[in-house]
């Protein structure tokens, strides 16, 4: 996807502000193995689940369960609307991020909590192509 320098917002992709739950952020370490991603950046998660994961699609991970119906679990949605922001750096450990997060939300999860952290919720696949007015 191209995007000129123009000032025209409406050749921006709309922004979705969609966030994932924790529940989902817990059952996402399990799936990819917490031995696995103990010592992958963010940025390596990111190349090594997320844009698998989505490249069939071209969509951001929260679409893709959105798109697969796989909204429930144990009742609770897996996305909605976000009501946290998650603030990282895409070169330091991916669980240094997400462990603060949890520990904190564990306390007060309730199925209104939903987490925008942009490596679920923004497309990975021209995310970076993007002008800086997106």
């Amino acid at each position: 996807m191209e995007f000129s320098a123009s000032n025209d917002k409406q050749d921006l992709p709309r922004f979705e502000p969609l966030g994932v739950s924790v529940h989902f952020l817990i059952e996402f370490i399990k799936s990819c193995g917490c031995d696995r991603i103990s010592d992958l950046t963010t940025l390596e998660v990111c190349k090594q689940f997320i844009i698998p994961r989505t490249a069939a699609r071209q969509c951001s991970y929260c679409e893709l369960l959105m798109l697969e119906g796989d909204q429930s679990c144990n009742t609770t949605p897996l996305v909605g609307k976000a009501t946290v922001f998650l603030s990282h750096c895409w070169q330091s450990l991916f669980l240094s991020a997400v462990d603060p997060l949890l520990r904190r939300l564990r306390c007060a999860d309730s199925p209104e909590t939903f987490v925008y952290f942009d490596l679920f919720s923004n497309q990975q696949h021209s995310t970076y192509s993007l002008p800086f007015e997106w």
